[in-house]
């Protein structure tokens, strides 16, 4: 959600709640809404028919921005927009500038004066799905919202250009009450902090655990760990760009659960040299990887890394799928026609922008953003039947 800004603040910020934080607020009546008159700018599934969307607003055009949610599979929406945010008229007051929802119920929403992020943003909190919203404290500007729990969440602003990526991190104990800064790699550097070179993703997985993953420009790449909630980062895994050289490699997010943890990784092709993916598993925690090549001639795919050892792998009408952390697979050719969306058996929530196809015995859901040209591939949970998590293809 939040701007990728070089500007990032390198100072700690300690954002204290008022001493008398607004009590909880209900959230307008909810009706049912038409996702697809919105723009989305966010979306995120929680369970295995709850899914919570951010929509933008702008300057010219009505719906404003808002958070909707909804618990049917999609078929109505709930506007659950916290009643901070407003406008007057066509015009924007307040603007939404990271988002983070954690399962069917929990979610955070920082924002600001409309434009720009300026300052510390406020920092709502619900516990209800939307129906209340209670005030958490204020969050640091031009970062993204990671909660692993209703109090230990991260806000990493990550920034930079040419391909070389500065990081700063900061880190709440107190459900975002207060904050400060964890590392940072930039112009005041912390010990131990995450590489500048290539771009990359910074996800955590628990209050402790953490991972930061490489998409780098010339090749190769890197996996970090950090065992201390993010202050102090170990490089985990390094690989260094094939032997022809290649147009860029990187890794997926690293998704992980206790011991378990597993990425995808893509080099692009370069002149003769093909697009090849595999993917990375480690069973220790993450402090020894191992390759696992999809089945087939090597070639490129779309990764979607729904759990430790549950992979969707897409290219072209081709899903490959393991429940198993690459053990076994198996070959999905998808039904769907060129440009449009699909329409396996199974349950549906479609719409004029906005397309869930649910195919039950598969696991498999796409949904299909035509007037954005998204596509994404949604896999069910093995472990949770009917829930789902999301990659984009």
């Amino acid at each position: 959600m939040a701007g990728r800004d070089s500007a990032v603040a390198e100072r700690a910020i300690v954002a204290s709640a008022p001493r008398s934080p607004e009590s909880a607020r209900p959230t307008r009546p909810t009706k049912s809404l038409s996702l697809p008159s919105y723009q989305i700018l966010d979306f995120t599934p929680a369970g295995a028919r709850t899914a919570w969307a951010v929509t933008s607003g702008n300057q010219l055009h009505n719906p404003p921005q808002a958070v909707l949610r909804t618990g049917d599979g999609g078929a109505r929406w709930a506007h659950v927009t916290p009643p901070g945010l407003s406008h007057a008229g066509r015009r924007l007051t307040t603007n939404i500038n990271a988002a983070d929802f954690v399962g069917p119920e929990r979610a955070w929403i920082a924002y600001g004066p409309y434009g720009p992020p300026e300052g510390p943003q406020t920092l709502l909190t619900t516990s209800d799905g939307g129906r209340t919203w209670t005030r958490a404290g204020r969050a640091p500007r031009n970062c993204d919202l990671q909660f692993v729990n209703p109090v230990d969440g991260w806000c990493v602003g990550i920034g930079g250009a040419a391909g070389s990526e500065f990081v700063t991190i900061y880190r709440t104990t107190t459900g975002g009450r207060t904050w400060r800064r964890a590392s940072s790699n930039g112009t005041s550097p912390t010990p131990d902090s995450i590489p500048f070179a290539c771009d990359k993703s910074v996800t955590f997985t628990s209050p402790t655990d953490g991972f930061a993953a490489s998409i780098c420009n010339g090749g190769g790449g890197y996996i970090y760990a950090t065992s201390d909630g993010g202050s102090r980062w170990q490089r985990r895994l390094s690989l260094r760009s094939p032997v022809g050289g290649s147009d860029g490699a990187g890794f997926t997010a690293v998704v992980a659960h206790g011991s378990d943890a597993a990425a995808g990784y893509t080099v692009q092709g370069y002149q003769t040299t093909p697009t090849t993916t595999v993917a990375y598993r480690s069973t220790d925690g993450g402090r020894r990887w191992t390759a696992v090549q999809p089945p087939g001639h090597p070639r490129g795919y779309q990764v979607s890394v729904v759990t430790p050892r549950v992979w969707r792998l897409v290219a072209g009408e081709t899903v490959l799928s393991t429940d198993d952390a690459g053990r076994t697979w198996s070959r999905i050719t998808a039904n769907l026609p060129p440009g449009r969306p699909a329409r396996p058996t199974g349950s549906r929530w479609s719409g004029r922008s906005a397309r869930l196809v649910v195919d039950e015995k598969l696991g498999i859901r796409l949904v299909s953003f035509p007037s954005l040209a998204y596509h994404f591939v949604v896999a069910a949970f093995s472990a949770c039947p009917g829930s789902f998590g999301v990659g984009l293809i």
